[in-house]
Formats: C-alpha cells, sequence, structure tokens
C-alpha cells in the first residue's frame, strides 16, 4: 500500500479481460477529482478490494479527503490479482487488513517477494499450476539530475515469461521434465485445453515520481508502463 501524506495527482491505464478495481474510474482525464490519498494492491480478486474500506476508514478518521460540502471522502485507489488457486481460497484481506495496513505504514525500504498483495502471486502459468514459480512484489526506482525520482512498485502475477529488460535473458519461466526452461514458443505448442482454467493472471503496477506533472503528463505516463510491462513480461 502506498499512503499519501497530501492529496497526490494521480491517473491511471487499467487494460486486461477482467481488470478488479476501486476508485481508479475517479482519476480519469475527463472526471473532477483526478487524485488519491492512498494507493492499495490486494489479493484475493474481488474480495480483496474490501481492504481499501479499511484503508479509507483510518484516513476518514485523520480527517484526510477529497473536500465536499458535507465532509471530506478519502479515496484510495485499488486493484486486485487472481490468487485464489493458490493456498485457501477462502483466505484474503479484508478491512480491517487495510486498516492495520495504513496504520503500520512507513517511509522506509518496501519489503519484497511473497508479502503483501504477493503472497499468492505466481508466474509462467502456461504449462500448469504444478510447474508455475513465485511471483510477488518487486520495485525499484532511479534518480535522476536535480532530484529528479521515479520509481515503480509491482505486483506481479503473470501468465507468461519474465525477462531481463537490459539482456533480454529468461529469468522466470516453466521448466520441462528435466527441470530446463522452456521457451514460449514451446511452452504455447505444449499448452493444452485443460490449462485455459488456469490463466487468471494479473499484473499491477505503480509508478511514483516528485516531478511536477499534470494530470495529462500522468495519464501518459500510465500509458507508457504497458510499455515497459511488455519488455519484460
Amino acid at each position: 500500500m502506498i499512503l499519501c501524506e497530501e492529496s497526490t495527482g494521480a491517473a491511471v491505464d487499467a487494460r486486461g479481460g477482467a481488470p478488479g478495481t476501486r476508485e481508479t474510474d475517479v482519476l480519469a482525464g475527463a472526471n473532477l477529482v483526478r487524485l488519491c490519498h492512498a494507493v492499495l494492491f490486494s489479493g484475493g480478486s474481488a474480495f480483496g478490494l474490501a481492504a481499501a474500506t479499511g484503508v479509507m476508514e483510518w484516513l476518514a478518521e485523520r480527517n484526510v479527503g477529497f473536500g465536499t460540502a458535507a465532509r471530506k471522502i478519502p479515496i484510495v485507489s485499488g486493484a486486485v490479482l487472481y490468487d485464489l488457486g493458490v493456498g485457501r481460497a477462502d483466505a484474503f484481506p479484508g478491512a480491517e487488513a487495510g486498516r492495520l495496513a495504513a496504520g503500520r505504514a512507513t517511509g522506509g525500504g518496501v519489503a519484497q517477494g511473497s508479502v503483501g498483495a504477493g503472497t499468492g502471486a505466481t508466474v509462467a502459468k502456461v504449462l500448469g499450476a504444478e510447474r508455475a514459480l513465485k511471483g510477488g512484489i518487486g520495485t525499484a526506482s532511479l534518480v535522476g539530475p536535480r532530484g529528479l525520482v521515479v520509481g515503480a512498485i509491482v505486483a506481479n502475477n503473470a501468465s507468461g515469461h519474465v525477462f531481463d529488460p537490459e539482456t533480454s535473458a529468461l529469468i522466470a519461466g516453466p521448466r520441462d521434465e528435466q527441470g530446463r526452461f522452456v521457451g514460449l514458443p514451446e511452452s504455447i505448442e505444449r499448452r493444452t485445453a485443460q490449462m485455459d482454467a488456469l490463466l487468471e493472471n494479473t499484473t499491477l503496477v505503480c509508478v511514483a515520481t516528485n516531478a511536477g506533472l499534470d494530470h495529462h503528463q500522468l495519464q501518459r505516463v500510465a500509458i507508457q508502463a504497458h510499455d515497459g510491462l511488455a519488455r519484460v513480461v
């Protein structure tokens, strides 16, 4: 979860066949709000969206939110990944988990791997769940001239392979019976009709920067983030 100290300008570009989101439409260019007070990634598919309620309540108790005539309304933009096939299908975060996450948010380093929204994430599922590898949370950042900072955090639950963006080397993919990586063309050939049910997958990304961007520019950053995904997944 990313907890914003102030109302933060934001934009979204959601793709895929079945995106699970909350309070992301308000970030669209033609709409009024265009800001958020927290960004939440969660597992549990649509069930996990309930965690945003806890974050919203925590913020409301601190009088944080978008100003209206009646009261401030916290904008918690959330997205979920499908991981119900890993572990217990009835184990997913709810409002109390969201409240705890908000209360424990810090400005330090970000835990990576099988944590948070990445707990049940897997990748390389095209040959079946038994060949899948652990996905999870990853983050990276760059510092440019004059103090410019751009960072990204990803919850990777992709169906396909994962590649190194610099060398194009295969980092994660299904393995054959001898334990060797199977290339993408071969894995597609091996895929059977029974695999269709296992192709529920999601990759969630949040790009953050201290650059002074207007909403149109933020929207372009959101769109360009998909180009980065296409290079590595």
